[in-house]
């Protein structure tokens, strides 16, 4: 009696065991499964609202800083994590300054946000957009007063902006006439580009 017994317990176990090792084994498939499932709508997605096909991971914040500028502030707004996790990271901005000409700064973040002309950014109310596979790039630059026999203002404005799957950035250029420095204010929005799993 007590042999039958053993057995029946060792049999119980084994059949616990494997229950327990099919539900973490199924389990895991099915979130492979449900994120294979969710690619192709991500795709679609990401395709529709340009942001373009795979761009890399985010860079660091300094990254994006100006070679020798001075910084007049730099920080971050909050993140969200779920189980430690973060599904959010917090956008980030940078305020700086440099005593380079108004056309070496514009190249320079150009280049950075993947635009080919950067020589042609210093032309007033020049309009640059593009869908690649680094994402959605828009140039904007403003240096004329708006109407008939419009005249130059006395400051230079250029707005940058990039969107791609890992991260976003904005950068403002702007020179004053008889200014020593050219000012640029950068906004940084990484993202996380893989599903969240929730354990």
């Amino acid at each position: 009696m007590r042999k039958r017994l053993l057995i029946g317990i060792a049999v119980l176990a084994l059949f616990c065991a494997g229950l327990g090792s099919g539900m973490v084994v199924q389990h895991r498939y099915q979130v492979g499964v449900a994120a294979a499932a969710a690619q192709p709508f991500l795709d679609f997605a990401r395709g529709f609202s340009a942001e373009g096909g795979e761009s890399g991971p985010a860079p660091p914040l300094e990254h994006w800083r100006y070679p020798g500028a001075i910084d007049h502030g730099s920080g971050r707004g909050s993140s969200l994590a779920i189980n430690g996790k973060i599904v959010t990271p917090a956008p980030e901005y940078l305020v700086l300054a440099t005593a380079d000409d108004y056309e070496k700064v514009a190249a320079h973040y150009g280049t950075k946000l993947g635009f080919i002309a950067a020589g042609d950014f210093g032309i007033s109310g020049m309009t640059n957009k593009t869908s690649t596979e680094s994402g959605f790039q828009l140039a904007l630059a403003d240096g004329k007063d708006p109407g008939p026999g419009s005249e130059a203002r006395p400051v230079r404005v250029l707005c940058l902006r990039q969107t791609c799957a890992s991260y976003s950035a904005v950068a403002f250029i702007t020179r004053a006439d008889n200014e020593a420095h050219t000012h640029v204010i950068l906004l940084y929005d990484p993202k996380v580009v893989s599903l969240a799993s929730v354990p």
